[in-house]
């Protein structure tokens, strides 16, 4: 009997023109095959040349749906492309109840390779036992996982997701950044040391890393210490909310009445408008930067509004780009759950960052120095924004209070600008570069300079 059944699967094999297995040829136990087939075999035999057989056919096929990992990772087989996916969702999803929570796990590649070559060994099996062809058993395979994809996403958008809070790495960045600026701000360090030393343990145990099998984490240990790791940020971040208001006078008495404008003596939240003069009272949002005589930063346009603080209006400050991002939860979901996002309000809009070094207690001049040191890396001398990133980002949201309008020396459009402050009865300011050059005795840009200037300010 089982040696029938051999034959008839090695006769199969070698009657496929399209996967071309050449059974005989590709065994290096040939002889022992074609003797076995010569006789009546036991059940063992039989099981050791199936397992041989399904083994050679795996790795033909594997060769046939050959996939490579490049910069990009770039794959050519679309079962991997959904099998990664689908992976990206089961690993990184824990539910409790109707609740669930996300955890920062970025399958690699020896975890999503093993899976693709297990799967593709049973539909070899499948394909030996029911003599379907291959494509067809492939392509079933890649549309179980486009299903299971797409049933993971939905029970996620149905069901109440925790706050997520992003990796580990920017976690522990930003919690050492806030606590930066919880020493400029008091002598009250809040335990804070204590608090870094266990996060910096749990970061140190598990680093990020790219390497072939070190990360992800998937065991229930890495999930309970990242879930203690979290609350030690969250402990952060709750410090930093109670010593807003410590901020606040200073941000009010630093920041200038544009009412009583000085050409050489400013400080001023600026938001450029870059697709037209916007109502104030339309703005979602303003994404300003601080400027200063020593740092007049306006990118991408050369007029705008000036904003009032408030501790309610700021979302976050940062001395550079904060790479601030409007998402909700349902874009968090389809784009697979990136791990470097971050979605602390999944029941509404949600801002996520890309750079760690951001806090709502940071101070005018502490953003201006920094700003001013990263140009001076740059430049041998100041408010030459040629090649510099002096550009600084304070997130205000909607109840953000307009103050004021600018323009700077090359507005095309002023008496446009003028009226648009006389509307919003608003008072307009005139930012001027050239000013600020002779003052601090710099030459004075020739228009090719300003050109460069205008295209690059900011970035």
């Amino acid at each position: 009997m089982y040696r029938e059944k051999l034959k008839q699967i090695v006769n199969n094999l070698q009657a496929d023109n399209e996967i071309k297995v050449k059974l005989l040829k590709l065994i290096p136990e040939q002889k022992l095959i074609n003797k076995i087939l010569k006789k009546d075999i036991t059940k063992e035999e039989y099981l050791k040349i199936y397992n041989l057989i399904i083994d050679v056919v795996t790795n033909q096929i594997l060769a046939q749906y050959s996939f490579r990992i490049g910069y990009n990772e770039m794959v050519s087989d679309k079962l991997i492309q959904e099998i990664r996916t689908y992976c990206n969702y089961y690993f990184s999803v824990q539910f409790n109840g109707d609740k669930y929570k996300v955890y920062p796990i970025s399958i690699n590649q020896k975890t999503w390779e093993n899976i693709y070559k297990n799967e593709i060994k049973n539909i070899v099996i499948e394909y030996i036992e029911t003599e379907r062809p291959i494509e067809v058993l492939i392509a079933e395979k890649i549309q179980s996982y486009m299903d299971g994809t797409k049933k993971y996403k939905e029970i996620m958008i149905n069901n109440e997701m925790e706050p997520y809070q992003g990796n580990p790495e920017f976690m522990f960045k930003r919690a050492k950044y806030i606590f930066k600026c919880v020493q400029k701000l008091t002598d009250n360090q809040y335990d804070l040391n204590s608090i870094l030393a266990e996060m910096e343990s749990f970061y140190t145990k598990y680093p990020k890393s790219d390497s072939y099998d070190s990360y992800p984490y998937l065991t229930p240990e890495y999930k309970k210490e990242y879930n203690a790791f979290e609350k030690n940020y969250l402990k952060v971040i709750e410090i930093e909310k109670t010593l807003i208001p410590l901020t606040q006078e200073k941000w009010q008495n630093t920041l200038t009445n544009p009412k009583e404008h000085n050409d050489l003596d400013f400080t001023y939240l600026i938001h450029t408008f870059s697709g037209g003069l916007i109502p104030p009272n339309e703005m979602n949002k303003a994404c300003c930067s601080i400027a200063t005589p020593n740092l007049l930063t306006v990118p991408y346009g050369n007029c705008g509004l000036i904003f009032d603080y408030t501790p309610e209006s700021v979302e976050t400050m940062c001395a550079s780009d904060a790479g601030s991002w409007n998402i909700t939860k349902k874009e968090f979901i389809d784009r697979g759950l990136p791990d470097s996002w971050q979605l602390t309000n999944p029941q509404g809009n949600n801002i996520f960052y890309e750079n760690p070094n951001i806090s709502k207690i940071s101070l005018p001049e502490h953003l201006e120095k920094e700003a001013i040191a990263r140009n001076a890396a740059y430049n041998s001398e100041i408010l030459n924004y040629q090649k510099t990133t002096a550009y600084s980002e304070i997130y205000l949201n909607s109840s953000a209070k307009a103050i004021g309008v600018f323009y700077t020396d090359d507005c095309p459009n002023i008496e446009e600008v003028r009226e648009y402050a006389k509307k919003y009865n608003l008072p307009l300011v005139h930012l001027s570069l050239k000013k600020l050059r002779a003052q601090a005795n710099l030459p004075e840009l020739n228009k090719e300079e300003t050109q460069i200037v205008n295209n690059t300010l900011g970035y």
